[in-house]
């Protein structure tokens, strides 16, 4: 099966069509439609932000497919997070985000624990 992250990416691809995931497609991936409405309603470029925080954090993306639990609760996060136009700016120009401005830095610190 595909990283966790990658199924996140296929299914957020297809929000520009008009049918939505089905099902299966949701319980694949362990997310409930309330779940699936979070991550779909919050900042585009999501993701992208997650990934290069991890890296930041010194966490490996192998390793959010590998605790689906934290994963999930990254994108819910960062999908809603109001620091994140700072973040994605930071990320831009390579300058560092202080850490009490990401609020998924205690789940990126646990996830190395």
């Amino acid at each position: 099966m595909a990283g966790f992250m990658d199924a996140l990416k296929r299914l957020s691809d297809r929000l520009g069509h008009a049918e939505g995931p089905s099902d299966a497609d949701l319980a694949d991936l362990g997310l409930t439609p309330e779940d699936y409405e979070v991550l779909v309603s919050g900042a585009p470029g999501a993701r992208a932000r997650i990934e290069a925080m991890a890296a930041r954090f010194g966490v490996p993306a192998t390793r959010m497919d590998t605790h689906r639990g934290y994963a999930l609760l990254l994108a819910e996060t960062c999908a809603h997070c109001g620091a994140a136009a700072a973040c994605r700016k930071a990320l831009e120009r390579g300058m560092p985000l202080p850490e009490d401005r990401c609020p998924n830095a205690p789940i990126y610190r646990a996830m190395l624990g």
